[in-house]
């Protein structure tokens, strides 16, 4: 059955229909009999609706009152289970179904700060400046940073890296020890003429001694020659364009800039060599010592930086589901596993 309101934020639904008994309607005429069922169930489903509606308010007005401080503290069933029964004075199943909200959403907080701490720790490696530069003023990191993290973390979609990766970048802009050099991300988009060309002539140089070392070593570097030589047909006929636009960092007007500088540069993609001369241009901006220091930062307010479980006001646009289950259940689906037999038994 399935019930919803006006303002309900989601509906409930249950494999099987209200049965009602002939003898409500017995007295009726034969061809009202089935609207008189369909009344009936529709009353039914509308009372229970309101009724699994306000128990799940419940439950979020407890995740409400615990999730805020849950982080200070070990949410063991053991304790707080027995703590949500006694101070709310709520039914066994409410109790239950908040405490399970919260375990899980203190589970997945945990692992988010762990994420979020081995992805500082990866791009503070001094070969990556220019992801951590890119990542610290855009928001964005490259493809392959993505990939390599998804694989890491065992994530099936790099995407979503992609876009967990960009959340904690806006996050962190919101606190009060973010650096005021680096400024606001929809601030930095409007770089000169000269600052594009020096950040091209510098990668240039920097391509020249990468590309002889590599072709010593044996590797294939045509890669690396055809990001070279777009670079340098930027540096040729796309100057002006560049210092006369607005590109914030590896956003979603880049392609679109890109596909303008065809028109300057020569038939090509330009992604690429536009996101590696942006991040050029924020490494020679701000140095490479000062973001060293604001990823150690990072890394040490983890748990302040990211968002604790049920204190974002974005999360209230939904109310939890009731969970029917057993606070012993609830242990062995935080720990990954089935119920076992002894429990079922128990």
């Amino acid at each position: 059955m399935t019930a919803s309101t006006s303002h309900l934020h989601r509906s409930y639904r249950i494999g099987t229909s209200p049965e009602i008994p002939n003898e409500l309607y017995g007295d009726l005429d034969e061809k009202i009999h089935r609207y008189a069922r369909y009344t009936l169930s529709g009353l039914i489903n509308n009372i229970f609706g309101n009724y699994i509606e306000n128990q799940c308010r419940i439950v979020r007005s407890i995740c409400d009152q615990f999730g805020k401080v849950i982080h200070d503290y070990s949410p063991s069933s053991d304790i707080h289970y027995g703590n949500y029964r006694k101070i709310t004075k709520t039914s066994a199943n409410i109790a239950d179904s908040a405490h399970a909200y919260l375990s899980w959403s203190y589970s997945q907080f945990l692992t988010q700060i762990e994420k979020f701490r081995d992805f500082i720790s990866y791009i503070s490696n001094p070969n990556f400046k220019n992801v951590s530069h890119g990542w610290l003023v855009s928001g964005f990191i490259p493809r392959w940073v993505a990939k390599r993290l998804a694989s890491r973390w065992r994530v099936k979609d790099w995407t979503w890296v992609k876009n967990i990766v960009r959340g904690w970048r806006n996050a962190i802009e919101k606190h009060s020890f973010w650096s005021v050099i680096i400024g606001l991300r929809k601030n930095l988009n409007n770089f000169s003429a000269k600052e594009w060309s020096q950040a091209g002539f510098t990668l240039l140089e920097e391509f020249d001694s990468i590309i002889y070392q590599r072709a010593l070593q044996g590797y294939n570097v045509q890669n690396l020659t055809a990001l070279w030589r777009k670079i340098a047909r930027i540096l040729r006929s796309g100057l002006n364009y560049l210092g006369s636009i607005k590109i914030n960092g590896f956003s979603s007007n880049q392609k679109i800039i890109a596909n303008e500088l065809q028109n300057y540069c020569g038939k090509g993609n330009y992604r690429s060599a536009l996101g590696l001369l942006y991040s050029k241009i924020i490494i020679q901006k701000f140095g490479a010592s000062q973001v060293s220091e604001l990823l150690d930062q990072l890394d040490t307010k983890a748990e302040k930086l990211l968002t604790p479980p049920f204190s974002s006001e974005h999360s209230k646009n939904k109310l939890p589901a009731i969970i029917l289950t057993s606070p012993k259940y609830i242990l062995t689906i935080l720990h990954g596993k089935n119920s076992s037999a002894s429990h079922q038994s128990d």
